[in-house]
């Protein structure tokens, strides 16, 4: 049964630090996520939350991934929404990935990006990028980009 273990995380499997069930998770952390391929993709952040998804790792404290696959919130107060292969660096606190697939938020706070390879490094940043292969990224703090190619 769903219920709190250990130090009050929540979690579809018990952990057995394996890629099978994973290891321990955070302090009152839920880690709904049922398929992993290393001991380490977890909600290991205390007070994290992964809902769904598969191969999914959130370290950051009070961060989320909502679902998708291959996804990495490592900075605090940081989610994702789903996707693939996303990630929140551990310097890049409060900032969120809407979607996608490919998309980074590196360092700075209060950044937010989506659609593909949306890359940002700096602080207050909104980067939305099209579907082309083609990356785009801020080049100081504050900027607000959409990037469509013709």
């Amino acid at each position: 049964s769903l219920s709190p273990k250990g130090t009050g995380f929540i979690s579809a499997n018990q952990p057995d630090t394996t890629g099978v069930n994973g290891s321990c998770r955070g302090t009152n952390a839920v880690d709904l996520q049922i398929k992993r391929s290393v001991n380490s993709q977890i909600a290991s952040g205390n007070f994290s939350f992964i809902g769904a998804g598969t191969y999914n790792t959130v370290n950051g404290s009070n961060s989320a991934i909502i679902g998708g696959s291959s996804n990495k919130a490592m900075g605090a107060l940081s989610g994702i929404v789903g996707g693939r292969c996303n990630n929140i660096g551990a310097l890049a606190g409060y900032s969120a990935i809407i979607c996608g697939s490919s998309n980074a938020i590196s360092a700075g706070n209060y950044s937010l990006v989506g659609g593909r390879k949306a890359l940002c490094n700096y602080s207050g940043c909104f980067v939305w990028n099209d579907s082309n292969g083609a990356g785009v990224a801020p080049s100081s703090n504050n900027q607000f980009i959409i990037n469509k190619n013709v």
